[in-house]
């Protein structure tokens, strides 16, 4: 329920840089199965905070409305990645989009893999660090034109 305590309290580029940065924390601990999930809801946040950059519609806590209110490895999916492309195909917005092309290693991804054991990582992990490290310079370099938070 959105009252007006919570109104406008979705900030999913700080999210996105939370997660990403705990998610380091916990590699330097070797606790890759739990960073794995990090790494995943970052990309996620860093996706969504696009999305509503180019037009996508929000409620009035801020967050994404249907069709993009999924988890990440929905996101990821070749179709999302064309309406992502549709939804920016704006010239101030596109290249953002081709900057975190490596999303789609996150269709593998599930909000089930926090239930793993903490010493068996899931095998596709590597790429979902790569990629959450491809949105976070992506967001970084939208700040560093100005496009605003």
């Amino acid at each position: 329920m959105v009252t007006s305590a919570n109104m406008g309290f979705v900030s999913y580029e700080t999210a996105c840089q939370r997660h990403f940065d705990d998610a380091e924390f916990l590699m330097a601990g070797v606790r890759t199965a739990s960073a794995a999930q990090l790494y995943g809801f970052c990309a996620e946040c860093g996706v969504k905070w696009l999305l509503i950059r180019c037009g996508a519609p929000t409620g009035a806590d801020g967050s994404v409305l249907s069709p993009w209110k999924v988890y990440i490895e929905k996101l990821a999916l070749a179709r999302m990645i064309n309406d992502i492309e549709t939804l920016t195909c704006g010239r101030t917005n596109g290249h953002y989009v081709a900057m975190i092309r490596s999303i789609t290693a996150f269709v593998d991804w599930s909000i089930d893999h926090r239930y793993c054991k903490a010493d068996r990582s899931p095998l596709s992990f590597p790429r979902w660090r790569a990629a959450a490290r491809d949105v976070r310079r992506m967001i970084e370099q939208a700040m560093l034109d100005g496009v605003p938070l």
